[in-house]
């Protein structure tokens, strides 16, 4: 496909949103269906990418006969092919969790009580893949969409696979992996053979310290990472070494109950971490289990409210006026991520990005209504800020062919994590009519949560830049 799709077959392109592991993600709607859906394809023929969406059709097939559950997202029209593959799910609006998780408006997690009807709901949906003999094995925060309802979606099944032979019905063993770093298990980095079930039991973990803490508990489980090797090589059962290191960095009391539960998950023997049963039965969540049905729906109603509040203060903390769920939503798209939406922003001005890829960032509201940003010297003028704040990047141009800053970020020089904390950034920047300005972040490389933690620094940096120019 071009980079400028406007049509495939019968869904009209709204926008691009991005790139995936591997294909293309695009906000689509059909002529005559007010409701918006997003389309995942293949646009550079690689045969590693073709295998793993044709498995993501497969098993989201699999998932998707009745009965069906709420936590897995539906999959509409599809394609498995060699050439062309494709799908059709629904377009969540609300974020993904690691959105809820900024480190400047929200640090230290959800409350406590949030994180419990979130997580079980989480760990639901993991159990009904399971009960269709798929293991996920790419469990982490930007794999989980909000609905309009909060309802956390489980996506990105593209590593999936079958855990039991379905013949034998013998337990599968995997060997390699290739999952996110921060949520892999220590089996897959000791190149063990690992068993699917355990390790999804191992991310959910993971999942479970961000949730609860708006931290990780430890970097990866590597052998030389300093906090999981408290976990490691624990004696007698001990963990007192480890929540000594942890709990300094955490701003709340974690109950017991928990820390024995998420102690639990991430057991280095994968023999030793809970079924999905008795995390669900767990004293830790004994609280919302207790309820009978009238006091769940009550507290459920409550959470979402306080998420769409929290949702409005992220948007506002981080400078977002328009966001791909706004621009979808003044149209009356229908969608089961938010309640209407499409590109009637973008139709006011002549001069249209190509697509709008990761993250973007609106700026007309930081300009004044009689101010004219010099596009060229803005952008110099901002690289140098970014060089402040990196002083050790030497990859950062503005050019006024252009506009575009190639930002390569690397805060973390340890020996431990050297080179993994690293994110490759393109920035350019769109001039529209009436002195609207359009920031478009499109990532390069590096792992997700890095890319977003420097995403929100550059654009306080912006921000900050366009009110000194409105002080000119």
């Amino acid at each position: 496909m071009k980079d400028e799709v406007e049509q495939f077959g019968e869904y009209k392109v709204l926008n691009e949103i991005g790139s995936g592991g591997y294909g293309q993600i695009y906000v689509v709607a059909k002529e005559n269906d007010q409701k918006a859906y997003v389309l995942k394809i293949i646009k550079e023929k690689k045969s590693d990418d073709i295998e793993c969406l044709n498995n993501e059709i497969q098993m989201l097939n699999e998932l998707n006969e009745q009965p069906q559950n709420p936590y897995i997202p539906i999959i509409y029209d599809n394609q498995v092919s060699q050439t062309n593959p494709y799908f059709t799910i629904d377009f969540f609006s609300k974020e993904n969790l690691y959105y809820y998780l900024d480190g400047d408006s929200n640090p230290n997690g959800l409350t406590e009580i949030q994180a419990k009807i979130i997580f079980k709901k989480i760990v639901e949906g993991i159990q009904f893949c399971h009960s269709r003999n798929i293991c996920h094995l790419d469990i982490k925060l930007c794999n989980i969409m909000f609905d309009n309802k909060f309802n956390p979606i489980i996506i990105d099944y593209g590593l999936s696979r079958k855990f039991k032979d379905s013949k034998t019905n013998e337990i599968i063993v995997f060997e390699g992996a290739a999952c996110t770093n921060e949520y892999k298990s220590p089996e897959m980095f000791e190149k063990q053979k690992f068993t699917g079930v355990e390790s999804d039991i191992f991310s959910l973990g993971v999942v479970l310290f961000n949730l609860v803490t708006g931290k990780a508990g430890f970097k990866t489980s590597e052998v030389e990472d300093k906090y999981y090797k408290l976990i490691r090589n624990v004696k007698d059962n001990d963990y007192t070494p480890y929540w000594n290191k942890v709990l300094p960095l955490i701003n709340k009391v974690l109950p017991e109950n928990f820390k024995k539960l998420y102690i639990s998950m991430v057991a280095h023997n994968a023999k030793n971490r809970p079924t999905i049963a008795d995390i669900l039965s767990s004293d830790w969540l004994k609280e919302i289990n207790i309820l009978n049905q009238q006091q769940y729906d009550l507290l459920e109603n409550k959470i979402r409210n306080e998420l769409e509040d929290l949702y409005k203060n992220i948007k506002e903390t981080n400078g977002e006026e328009v966001t791909i769920s706004d621009i979808l939503h003044e149209e009356g798209y229908i969608t089961r991520g938010i309640d209407n939406n499409n590109e009637k922003f973008f139709k006011k001005s002549e001069l249209k990005p190509k697509k709008i890829p990761n993250d973007r960032l609106n700026v007309n509201h930081c300009i004044k209504i009689n101010g004219k940003l010099k596009v060229v010297e803005f952008m110099n003028s901002l690289a140098d800020e970014i060089i402040l704040k990196y002083p050790d990047n030497n990859y950062i141009e503005a050019s006024e062919e252009n506009l575009k800053m190639n930002v390569t970020i690397d805060n973390d020089k340890s020996e431990e994590t050297k080179g993994k904390k690293e994110s490759k950034i393109d920035i350019e920047l769109f001039e529209y009519e009436k002195g609207g300005y359009l920031l478009e972040f499109i990532r390069k490389g590096g792992e997700i949560p890095d890319y977003y933690k420097h995403f929100i620094e550059i654009k306080k940096i912006i921000i900050n830049e366009l009110l000194n120019i409105n002080k000119v």
